[in-house]
């Protein structure tokens, strides 16, 4: 037997019709849609509601369980997750950048790899050396050692 939905949602219709327009980020804007098809009376069941969005029942159960208990501000908040931890640790870091700012500095990120793994003992990738100087410290090698080449 499907589930009816029996959440009472204090927002208006109009008002949720704005926040709708409004809303840039998709995830949020789905949440919001929700809210929206159930107090407009067009959808009454959970797994109707699922199919229409695009998400599993238990999906929709969560959201609706999280505007009950913490109304449109805990429902529209999406944690992200931290993420990998860093390869480069603070001292490498500043090292790193202190190496670089130097006169004498890389030819190429190949040295920089090495330099890592003879000072810290970090035996990182090639691409991982790369990514984090280039876009990370945003560190230009290629340019550095043309403006280093031009002033000798």
């Amino acid at each position: 037997m499907p589930k009816k939905i029996d959440v009472q949602i204090k927002e208006s219709k109009a008002k949720l019709a704005e926040l709708l327009k409004d809303e840039w980020d998709k995830k949020r804007a789905h949440r919001i849609e929700m809210l929206y098809l159930v107090k407009s009376g067009e959808e009454n069941y959970k797994r109707n509601l699922a199919d229409r969005l695009g998400y599993s029942r238990t999906t929709i159960d969560e959201w609706l369980r999280r505007y009950e208990e913490g109304g449109m501000k805990s429902l529209l908040s999406i944690s992200k997750s931290p993420g990998a931890p860093t390869k480069f640790p603070k001292n490498v870091r500043q090292g790193l950048v202190k190496k670089l700012s130097s006169k004498h500095t890389f030819r190429t990120y190949v040295d920089i790899q090495r330099y890592l793994k003879d000072k810290y003992n970090l035996d990182l990738p090639y691409s991982t050396v790369h990514d984090y100087v280039r876009y990370q410290l945003n560190f230009d090698l290629k340019a550095n050692v043309r403006q280093v080449a031009g002033s000798r």
